[in-house]
């Protein structure tokens, strides 16, 4: 993992979904330290977890997606496919059907992704927690966002990690990816 420009110490994504998971890796390159928080505790297996809608449903990955995933993760889509996913040509090996009318299959460079949301989601997270400037805390749930004394800026949360009395975490950028659950409005630190 190269630092480009380094834009703060100190970041902090809401939410361990696919999105916050990706929006991690991408601070990653930028921060001295990324925490993720995440409200539920991860299952040992890549089943699905009580906080995620969608977790039993399967997904696909289409092909700029699952490009850029590989871009972050060398060697992650055949770790994926091992578990049980299907890489395939989205305009080949897909049935494409608008309107009542099949789309004409034909080959192309467009490799998608199928798998489960645990298996996508839990590779993702193993390689993530393989980083050295990230961190991520289970059980973990957000309270509010914090600012500064002129509520122009949110320079951290308030937080309680499995039942222990509230902290503040400050950092330098706060991503909120926590999904349904809304964080509260920033009020002063």
């Amino acid at each position: 993992m190269a630092m480009s420009r380094r834009l703060g110490d100190h970041a902090i994504v809401i939410g361990a979904s696919i999105g916050g998971l990706l929006a991690a890796r991408a601070l990653a390159d930028h921060f001295d330290t990324v925490t993720v928080l995440e409200r539920d505790h991860f299952p040992a297996a890549d089943v699905p977890r009580k906080g995620v809608p969608q977790g039993s449903h399967a997904h696909g990955l289409l092909a700029r997606g699952r490009d850029v995933i590989e871009q972050f993760f060398p060697g992650w889509t055949d770790e994926v496919v091992q578990s049980g996913g299907l890489r395939g040509d989205i305009a080949k090996d897909v049935s494409w059907i608008g309107h009542g009318v099949s789309l004409q299959e034909s080959d192309s460079d467009l490799i998608g992704l199928f798998a489960t949301r645990p298996v996508l989601e839990g590779h993702l997270r193993r390689r993530l927690q393989g980083l050295p400037n990230v961190q991520i805390v289970e059980g973990c749930t957000v309270q509010e966002l914090m600012s500064d004394a002129s509520r122009s800026r949110v320079n951290g949360v308030r937080a309680r990690i499995d039942g222990e009395p509230p902290q503040i975490i400050a950092a330098s950028l706060v991503v909120d990816a926590s999904g349904q659950h809304r964080v509260p409005a920033a009020r002063c630190a």
